[in-house]
């Protein structure tokens, strides 16, 4: 039973992802958070390859170093890094920075990242 339903689980987020990277306007956002403090926010995903998105990256820190940090692939992968739908309040059960996450200088790639549309 468990081998039909990840497989289902999977093809229904990676139809999320490309349903909301094809759209016009705003598509899902998380607020990345440094433990209790935002420092940056994630918006605009495209999918780049099956089960992974490259999302727009505004740098909400004011610190400078903090806002280096987010260059470095290992922050993503630092315990304290959490991500917050505001539309929601609610944690992703599951996101995953990848292996070298950046996708030019205003992208991060990330999967399972999967949230509810937010309007204007």
């Amino acid at each position: 039973m468990l081998m039909v339903v990840v497989p289902i689980a999977v093809l229904l987020a990676v139809l999320l992802v490309a349903r909301w990277a094809s759209r016009p306007g705003p598509g899902p956002v998380w607020d990345v958070y440094w433990y209790d403090t935002p420092i940056a926010r994630l918006d605009d995903p495209r999918a780049v390859e099956m089960f992974w998105a490259a999302w727009r990256l505004t740098v909400l820190a004011e610190d400078g170093t903090v806002a280096r940090a987010l260059g470095n692939r290992d922050f993503w992968h630092r315990q304290g890094v959490r991500y917050l739908n505001p539309a929601t309040g609610k944690e992703p059960l599951y996101a995953l920075a990848a292996g070298q996450p950046r996708e030019g200088p205003d992208r991060v790639v990330f999967r399972g990242l999967y949230g509810v549309r937010v309007e204007p």
